[in-house]
């Protein structure tokens, strides 16, 4: 008993006395270039097909997200290998392509490898090629990448996918259209002007903003920073705000804003020029000076739920405090004037 003790107690000082290091995990959710052939989008094409000007220009751009997504998300990968032999930090790197090979990149000590990830596809045409759509394939994923992880250690982790108010990641066509009737969904992005693909009465699939809080929240790591990019990633409802985690310290985020897809350049932090701070701040400074990011911790991040509160109330409410400072002063003035009879 004794021997085991004392080599808990040597196994322990050794685990705490290790300096602690930086682990930063890229999470992609990129359009891969499968999936313009999958069932879905051959069902959505066909309907856009038939709309004319409109459904050209919003199937021109289906198409154009699958090599622009595609292309930046192999940069970003490319530029974070580069950063981490220049700075010294781990990586593990996560994408559909990736995935879909049921692999995953590790960067460890400058030496890049492919590694073994047995996801999910899921069950649905939607994410059958965008498995990292899935909340399943995020917790197996930060299972993956936090291996190992001690309290004492950095992690930052950066989500890049496209997003709505609700959803932090999602696939670029999020809804099932196999199962919709073509002449109503030609009708109801015909009243949409084809801005839209997220019409009311579908049911969108992607990694709820509250879903990703959970995840996080069951890691024992600390989250040195988040970075949720997507559009209008910010905080929508009290729910997101509440789920927040104390292990994430701060969040970066995009408000209620849309971003283009090729917004951040990550090559700035693998840049000679650059620096030498320690990662997290130097993806902080990074992401600041792009001017496009908010940043938030658990004692700030109630402003945007907030924001959304307020708008929500009708226009009437704000005059209530007037309409009872005027009251209040009609009953001081009918009670002076009492006072006045009386005397």
């Amino acid at each position: 008993m004794l021997r085991g003790f004392v080599a808990s107690l040597i196994f322990l000082c050794a685990y705490t006395s290790c300096p602690a290091h930086t682990v930063v995990i890229y999470y992609v959710n990129e359009t891969v270039p499968e999936a313009v052939a999958s069932p879905n989008y051959r069902a959505l094409l066909t309907v856009l097909d038939g709309l004319g000007e409109l459904g050209a220009n919003a199937a021109t751009s289906l198409k154009n997200d699958v090599r622009l997504f595609r292309d930046k998300a192999l940069a970003d990968i490319a530029a974070l290998q580069d950063a981490a032999r220049l700075r010294g930090f781990e990586a593990a790197i996560f994408s559909n392509e990736l995935a879909l090979r049921s692999e995953y990149l590790s960067i460890k000590s400058d030496l890049a490898s492919t590694k073994p990830l047995a996801i999910s596809r899921g069950d649905n045409p939607v994410t059958e090629n965008s498995p990292l759509a899935l909340n399943s394939n995020l917790h197996l994923a930060l299972r993956t990448a936090l291996d190992g992880i001690r309290p004492s250690d950095d992690v930052v982790l950066i989500m890049y996918s496209h997003g709505t108010r609700d959803l932090a990641v999602m696939p670029r066509v999020a809804a099932d259209f196999t199962q919709e009737d073509a002449r109503r969904l030609a009708r109801q992005l015909q009243e949409e002007g084809g801005r839209d693909l997220a019409l009311p009465q579908l049911e969108l699939h992607g990694i709820r903003k509250v879903d990703v809080w959970k995840t996080l929240s069951a890691t024992r790591a600390r989250f040195s920073l988040v970075f949720l990019q997507a559009c209008e990633s910010a905080a929508v409802s009290w729910e997101d705000y509440r789920a927040l985690p104390d292990n994430v310290e701060r969040i970066a985020h995009t408000g209620f804003t849309s971003i283009a897809i090729d917004q951040f350049d990550y090559r700035a932090l693998a840049s000679p020029e650059a620096e030498p701070q320690n990662v997290v701040r130097a993806v902080g400074s990074f992401l600041e000076d792009s001017g496009a990011v908010y940043f938030d911790s658990r004692y700030t991040y109630w402003r945007w739920p907030l924001l959304v509160t307020a708008a929500s109330l009708p226009t009437a409410i704000y005059f209530v405090p007037l309409v009872l400072c005027g009251l209040w002063g009609l009953l001081r003035a009918k009670r002076r004037i009492v006072i006045q009879q009386t005397s």
